[in-house]
C-alpha cells in the first residue's frame, strides 16, 4: 500500500525544484541576454602579442554593453566615469554580418572601434570575444567581455 504522505512530500519536492529555463542557444540570444564587461584586451602586431588591459582607464573597466534584439546597443558608465560631464548612458546600434560571426555598427564607449567590424571569436553564456582586425594586416586586437 502506498503511502499519500510519502506521495506529498514526494509531489511537494518535485514542485521545489524550479526550472531555470532553457539556456540561450542562438547567436542573437546568448548577445542580448545580459549586460557585458571588459576583462581583457590584448593587441597581436608582427606575430608578438601585448596584453593592453592595464592600458584601458581604471574608470572605463566597470562600463557595460548590453545588446538589444531591437539592434540598439547601450554602453553605461558603471560607477566610475572619466569625466564628470560623461553621460551615464550612450546608445548605440548593432547588426549581424556574415551569417552571425561578425557585429558591425557603433560602440559608443570604444570609439576607437566607432563602425568597425568585430569578429566573433567566441560566444558562449558567460564569455565574449571579439576581434577587430585592419583590412590587409596581420596585426588585430582581441576584446574579451564576461556576462554580468
Amino acid at each position: 500500500m502506498r503511502s499519500p504522505a510519502l506521495f506529498l512530500l514526494l509531489l511537494f519536492a518535485l514542485g521545489a525544484c524550479k526550472p531555470t529555463g532553457p539556456s540561450p542557444s542562438t547567436p542573437t540570444a546568448l548577445l542580448t541576454a545580459h549586460p557585458w564587461h571588459v576583462v581583457a584586451l590584448t593587441t597581436t602586431t608582427g606575430g608578438r602579442t601585448t596584453d593592453r588591459y592595464a592600458d584601458i582607464p581604471s574608470c572605463s573597466r566597470d562600463n557595460r554593453l548590453q545588446f538589444y534584439t531591437d539592434h540598439r546597443l547601450v554602453t553605461d558608465e558603471g560607477a566610475s566615469r572619466c569625466a564628470a560631464t560623461d553621460p551615464q548612458q550612450q546608445t548605440g546600434q548593432w547588426q549581424w554580418a556574415a551569417g552571425e560571426t561578425q557585429l558591425t555598427g557603433s560602440v559608443p564607449y570604444l570609439p576607437y572601434l566607432l563602425a568597425s567590424t568585430l569578429t566573433v571569436r567566441e560566444l558562449s553564456p558567460s564569455s565574449l570575444r571579439l576581434r577587430y582586425q585592419e583590412t590587409n594586416s596581420p596585426d588585430f586586437a582581441d576584446l574579451t567581455f564576461e556576462a554580468d
